[in-house]
């Protein structure tokens, strides 16, 4: 199942079961929370700039709301980057980093729906920012692989048409 082909929650449990049948993932693991609207790639799942940054925000309040000291959290670099981190990931490369709150003024110029803004160099300011730990930061990744410093959303990343931002709501 090739990672960028959206399956139904049901197909995705199957396949998971059949592929990997002796794993957590298989056993253990509860898909009641996978919605069907994420094939469609519409509202929360669409692929424009504003429904891709609101993921993000949601990923890292749920992330912000775990009680567990260490979380791994495996995603694509295009997420990670554009949605999350403001950062590079070279593949099986990793970084560790902290979720942080940010205060409201830290937000000025976002309009009333939204918990995000771009600055000029297209970096993500939200409520939810990730602040990376010195030791993966300085080395480029944990492995040292990936690029150093902040990559920010850039031209190209989203397409211009978008969809109609209403329908996120």
């Amino acid at each position: 199942m090739p990672c960028d082909t959206p399956s139904y929650p049901a197909a995705l449990k199957s396949f998971v079961q059949s592929t990997f049948p002796n794993t957590v993932a298989a056993k253990d693991l509860d898909y009641s929370s996978l919605t069907g609207p994420y094939p469609q790639k519409v509202g929360p799942y669409a692929f424009s700039q504003q429904a891709v940054l609101r993921r993000g925000q949601a990923c890292l309040a749920a992330l912000a709301q775990r009680t567990e000291k260490v979380v791994v959290v495996v995603s694509h670099f295009g997420f990670l980057r554009t949605a999350t981190s403001n950062s590079r990931f070279w593949n099986a490369d990793y970084r560790v980093f902290d979720v942080i709150d940010m205060t409201e003024e830290s937000i000025k110029g976002a309009d009333a729906t939204d918990t995000w803004v771009l600055d000029d160099d297209g970096l993500l300011k939200g409520r939810w920012v990730m602040k990376e730990r010195e030791e993966t930061e300085h080395k480029g990744g944990g492995m040292g692989w990936s690029e150093k410093g902040k990559v920010g959303v850039r031209e190209g990343d989203f397409p211009e048409d978008g969809i109609d931002d209403k329908a996120l709501e």
